[in-house]
């Protein structure tokens, strides 16, 4: 029997930080805080997962680190802690806290729910559930889940967040930070591995060219896994301005 779990969290595209701006560390190790713009430089601080600072300054150049384009940006946490760090790795909202927190979870962490609403329930003969639920929350996240006889779908919606962000999000929530890649670096490239027994991992990249101004916007990320002919698939996918989170999983 063939079963598919297929998540979906929607993320409305963002320029990045702003001046001012208070931004939160998603790296689980925490972030260090150099003297000048450059990871040469002296380290004079360390910023813990989920610590809190405020946007300074921003360089006006970009840089590529880990495979994300970003800036070193000046900050202040209000302990000492002045100095610069990468933005690639900071978040508008609080990272996920806990041990990989699923959707809902994550949701229930940032926001208060307006109210749960079970849309359709039923109970058939083989006591198989048919469920269908949407909860929204103060802050404008809305959490959907779906199950029925061969098939569960989950979707979050949170504000805000460009495709870098959502990568950085993902790597630190439940199912599907297990089928990102554990080096923690946003891919740049396609990328095929086998090991010989019929199982594999898979990075695909897709850009939408623009030929009036000669540049190419990446639209697309799927990471695949193949196991024993299991297949889990997790896309970042640019949609009218937002991105979309989709996790798949089935034989």
């Amino acid at each position: 029997m063939k079963k598919i779990l297929m998540l979906l969290i929607f993320f409305c595209n963002n320029a990045g930080a702003t001046f001012n701006q208070t931004m939160y560390v998603a790296l689980r190790g925490g972030l260090n805080v150099y003297e000048n713009p450059s990871d040469t430089s002296n380290i004079i601080n360390h910023l813990a997962y989920g610590e809190a600072v405020v946007i300074r300054l921003m360089q006006d150049s970009g840089v590529y680190i880990n495979g994300f384009k970003t800036r070193w940006v000046t900050i202040n946490n209000g302990k000492g802690a002045n100095g610069y760090i990468v933005e690639a790795y900071m978040l508008p909202i609080p990272p996920p806290s806990g041990n990989s927190p699923g959707f809902k979870e994550y949701a229930e962490q940032l926001s208060e729910a307006i109210t749960p609403s079970t849309i359709y329930e039923e109970i058939n003969d083989l006591e198989q559930n048919l469920k269908d639920v949407k909860t929204l929350y103060k802050n404008g996240m809305v959490v959907t889940e779906h199950n029925n006889y061969e098939y569960l779908s989950e979707s979050l919606i949170i504000p805000g967040i460009t495709m870098q962000q959502a990568f950085t999000i993902a790597q630190n929530l439940g199912h599907i930070n297990e089928l990102l890649p554990n080096n923690g670096k946003f891919p740049k490239e396609n990328i095929y591995t086998n090991d010989g027994n019929g199982n594999y991992r898979q990075v695909d990249l897709l850009y939408s060219n623009n030929i009036y101004i000669n540049f190419k916007r990446l639209v697309s990320i799927s990471f695949t896994v193949d196991n024993n002919q299991i297949n889990s698939t997790v896309r970042l996918v640019e949609l009218n301005g937002q991105v979309a989170i989709i996790y798949e999983y089935g034989s």
